[in-house]
Parts: structure tokens; C-alpha cells; sequence
């Protein structure tokens, strides 16, 4: 059973791209009943001008369509920064497995086959929107936490604070690398590798491994040669 929003959850917007007025018409009524706002167009051209005049959270794009089928408007909508990480679910006909393939990797996110179940469907769409707010929610986050942290930097100097070798174990923690990884990097034990870090930590004021990057931000902590 589909969950309609709560009175303080914005409303999610749909963007419904079908040529087949009775499928346009189903999914609309069908969306629209569950809380949805729902923007119906019948071709790609459309789909493209009503995405980039209101990026949607969310498009249910037909495949088979004259003129710009939906694997062209696919590709364009993940080259366009604005409108690149909106899901994307593929409705189609087409049943082999290539033709779900060659969605996936056009830009699609999921792929539906027709004749379509509503709560497949539905089920799908609040798996993908979902997944966008937390997307969107760990994007916020980590923007709140670098401008927290990065004045410190400026009122405090807290890099400066950190020996050589600490500034290059902290490099390397940015650059993704694991405890054991910069170990073989830099010709150290692993247990010196954590005593270093525990001592970033207590020079920066933070706890975590994500908390120092941020930290680090833009700062060039790059090994000298």
C-alpha cells in the first residue's frame, strides 16, 4: 500500500513521458490518486523542455516513441548537470535482455516491461525517490559540515597543528586510502599508522575519518617531494 505524504513531506514531482494516450491517462490517474503531482507529456521533445523548465524528482519514460525515443532522451538528460541525477524509470515492450541492458546504461535507473502492474510501478517509484532524498539528504549534510568546520581552519590554523607525518597520513585518509593501505605507502606499521591518526583526530577536534576530510577540504596536505 502506497504511503501518501504528510502534510509537512513535499509533495514529489512526476514527469510521465508517453506517446499511448491510454497508458499517459492510467499512470496519470493512477499517480495522481496517491499523492503525487503529475506531469503528462507525449514525446521526448516535451519531456526534455518540461524537465529543464522544472526539474522533476522523478520520470517514467516510454522507450518505443517516434521522432526521440526514450533511450536519446535518456542520454540527454544525464549530459544536462541540472537534470542528471533524477531517476529515471524505463517503461517499455521490449523484453530481452539487451533492450534492459542497453536502458540501464543509457541513463536509466530501473526498467519496467508492459503490460505493467500499478504497484510494481509504485513499488519502484518509492524505492527511487527514496533513495534521492537520502541522496540529497547526505548532500546537505556534508555541505552543513564543511562550512562548519572550515572556519575553524581559517580562525584556528588547525592543519598547521599537525606534524609532517601527520599531515601525510591525513593526506592519504582523503585520498580513500585504508590504515593498511598507507601503512605500505609510507613503510610504517599499521599500529603507528592508527597512533598517528588518533593524534589528528585530538589536534582537529574531530572523531571520525569523514570529519577530517571534510576538514581537510581544499588544503594542500599533498606529500612534498
Amino acid at each position: 500500500m502506497t504511503q501518501k505524504p504528510t502534510p509537512t513531506q513535499k509533495v514529489a514531482d512526476i514527469l510521465v513521458v508517453d506517446d499511448t494516450p491510454a497508458n499517459l491517462d492510467l499512470l496519470t490517474e493512477m499517480l495522481r490518486s496517491n499523492g503525487y503531482k503529475v506531469r503528462p507529456v507525449t514525446s521526448g521533445a516535451q519531456a526534455l523542455r518540461a524537465a529543464q523548465s522544472e526539474v522533476p524528482d522523478l520520470i517514467l519514460l516510454d522507450i518505443l516513441m517516434p521522432e526521440m525515443d526514450g533511450y536519446e532522451v535518456g542520454k540527454r538528460l544525464k549530459e544536462d548537470n541540472a537534470l542528471k541525477d533524477v531517476p529515471v524509470i524505463f517503461l517499455s515492450a521490449l523484453t530481452e535482455w539487451e533492450d534492459k541492458v542497453r536502458g540501464l546504461r543509457g541513463g536509466g535507473d530501473d526498467y519496467i516491461t508492459k503490460p505493467f502492474h500499478l504497484e510494481e510501478v509504485l513499488a519502484r517509484i518509492e524505492v527511487h525517490l527514496k533513495l534521492r532524498r537520502q541522496q540529497k539528504e547526505l548532500t546537505a549534510e556534508n555541505h552543513l559540515l564543511k562550512e562548519k568546520v572550515r572556519p575553524r581552519i581559517k580562525q584556528d590554523g588547525l592543519l598547521n597543528t599537525l606534524s609532517a607525518r601527520e599531515r601525510e597520513i591525513l593526506y592519504w585518509v582523503g585520498e580513500g586510502k585504508r590504515n593498511s593501505e598507507i601503512a605500505q605507502i609510507l613503510n610504517i606499521s599499521v599500529h603507528t599508522v592508527r597512533h598517528h591518526l588518533e593524534n589528528v583526530f585530538v589536534k582537529l577536534g574531530v572523531e571520525t575519518r569523514t570529519a577530517a576530510i571534510a576538514i581537510l577540504g581544499g588544503s594542500d596536505t599533498a606529500p612534498r617531494k
